[in-house]
């Protein structure tokens, strides 16, 4: 059987018992309200700075990438597409589903227009 007991520290705070019956082997639970809330305020404050780093830390695409697309990419920056992380990730998911489906085919510009403007 549990019993709620409000009690109080020296510094006027309330802390918060449930007591268990009284066998050795139980535990009592001891919460600090005050504590509990800059807990969670502190949690916010870390979400919310991860947050703002997710948006400003883009990683550059891999020199890699842009190599291997350069002709495919040089066409879609003709036809008005200039961002080349959409156009990358475009043509590598194209290659992709091309590999999955065991597919040999190329992967076209005009796929990759049709893709970019699917999303």
């Amino acid at each position: 059987q549990t019993d709620d007991v409000t009690a109080k520290d020296g510094k006027d705070e309330e802390l918060k018992v449930e007591e268990q019956s009284n066998t050795g082997d139980d535990w009592s639970i001891v919460t600090d309200e005050n504590e509990m809330v800059e807990t969670k305020k502190k949690d916010e404050e870390i979400k919310k700075e991860e947050s703002d780093k997710s948006v400003t830390s883009v990683e550059p695409i891999s020199a890699v990438v842009l190599a291997k697309w350069d002709t495919e990419l040089k066409q879609l920056h003709e036809l008005g597409f200039l961002d080349d992380r959409i156009n990358t990730n475009a043509l590598e998911q194209l290659e992709a589903s091309h590999l999955g489906c065991g597919s040999d085919e190329a992967v076209t510009v005009n796929a990759a227009v049709e893709h970019i403007l699917r999303i």
